[in-house]
């Protein structure tokens, strides 16, 4: 049995397990609302062709930062992350602001009771959470609508630099896809993962060596390709960064050989400050 999963049974949400420290949420919020990024919400608008009236998850929503963007955008938001801490944060910000959010509390994972899909699922500096990468892939885009789109962003083990046993744990996780705790998944493994669903487009932006950003649209069920149903052209932005690749269905080969270029200063210090969790 998965030691993360073993640990999950020993640290149980409802009983009121938080891993997330008073002082630590306090902290990292201010962080993480003064480095959002009105530019990736404009991105992921032109791709949904507006958020109004769009369902949206915010899969490890942290303190929020995010969730109330897309709602003052018109979007249908749910907020889900396995902190009380940051639930409490994000639902004053979320009144500060004047806007409405759903709210879900539970482990990345702890998504049955969402009884429908979604047009857009956000999952940002979160995937490493995850108990199991496979599984969390297939999760993810089972949760998203047919033509709806995927936003993940995760830290790569370049931005750990793991030391002492950490380079175990990263090796087990590397080569065995054995996870102890949560180290962060080998550049290239989200996107090849996600490319074993039926994916219509994929955008990846290996622009620095310290994340991989994947955004995918999910492909139309083949009874409603027979008729005659399309899905929308994917948004193709910024192509003249030629460390962003703008991928058809016919195009998805081998997507991880993208070259890197060295991350400039800012994108270390967004990087710091987006583990979520202190000690990781």
């Amino acid at each position: 049995m998965p030691i993360n999963y073993l640990h999950s049974l020993f640290h149980r949400v409802e009983d009121g397990w938080d891993p997330i420290t008073n002082d630590y949420a306090s902290s990292y919020t201010e962080l993480a609302w003064n480095e959002r990024s009105p530019k990736l919400i404009e991105d992921l608008e032109i791709r949904l062709g507006g958020f109004a009236g769009k369902r949206v998850l915010d899969l490890g929503g942290g303190p929020g930062q995010y969730s109330v963007l897309f709602a003052q955008k018109g979007a249908d938001v749910t907020w889900h992350d396995v902190s009380r801490e940051y639930e409490s944060i994000t639902r004053e910000r979320a009144a500060a602001a004047g806007v409405t959010l759903r709210f879900s509390l539970g482990y990345l994972e702890d998504t049955r009771h969402f009884q429908e899909q979604f047009d857009l699922l956000f999952c940002r500096v979160c995937w490493y959470y995850a108990r199991n990468d496979r599984a969390f892939s297939r999760l993810l885009y089972s949760l998203i609508k047919p033509a709806g789109v995927g936003y993940v962003e995760c830290n790569t083990p370049a931005f750990s630099q793991p030391q002492g046993w950490r380079k175990l744990q990263y090796w087990l996780n590397s080569y065995l896809w054995f996870k102890v705790g949560h180290p962060m998944p080998p550049h290239g493994r989200i996107a090849r993962l996600l490319l074993r669903q039926r994916v219509n487009h994929m955008t990846l932006d290996y622009s620095s060596p310290l994340r991989d950003i994947v955004i995918f649209t999910k492909a139309l069920p083949q009874s409603a390709l027979d008729h005659g149903w399309t899905t929308s052209k994917d948004h193709a932005s910024s192509l003249s960064n030629p460390f962003r690749r703008h991928l058809s269905h016919d195009e998805l080969g081998d997507v991880v050989q993208d070259r890197r270029s060295p991350a400039p200063p800012q994108d270390q210090a967004a990087a710091r400050g987006d583990t979520g969790q202190p000690g990781r």
